[in-house]
């Protein structure tokens, strides 16, 4: 792998290793594989990367890369959330919500849920119900 964003995640540069870690999820100009794409999102999230928090957080939630772990999908929710990440927020409300990771916390799920709607992430909303089926 010889491209720029490489180089720079291998000095630290946490929106570098965001980036890397995107390519390894999703093949782009490398193989797939979500262990290492998960490495390189845990570089990221380590610095404060929203973003990669978030992606972390998926990963555990689903097992994807790494061993699933609703209780690490949780931490690293509320790390992307606190940093600013509506969707987290929503997935995050979803975990209290349904008690994975987490003691069952209604009032905790419609906290959040609310917070991510006003900040314009509904998705999670059509997953809760799908997920209610």
């Amino acid at each position: 792998m010889a491209f720029r964003s490489h180089i720079a995640a291998n000095r630290g540069d946490a929106a570098a290793q965001y980036e890397v870690g995107e390519r390894y999820a999703n093949g782009n100009g490398v193989a797939q594989d979500m262990a290492e794409a998960a490495k390189w999102f845990e570089r990221s999230a380590n610095q404060g990367l929203a973003a990669a928090q978030y992606r972390l957080a998926a990963q555990y939630e689903k097992g994807r890369g790494v061993k699933q772990d609703d209780r690490l999908a949780r931490e690293w929710y509320e790390k992307a959330a606190a940093a600013g990440s509506s969707y987290a927020q929503g997935n995050l409300a979803r975990l209290y919500d349904q008690g994975l990771g987490v003691g069952k916390d209604a009032d905790k799920a419609a906290e959040l849920a609310a917070a991510s709607i006003a900040a314009g992430e509904a998705d999670f909303i059509r997953d809760m119900k799908d997920g209610a089926k």
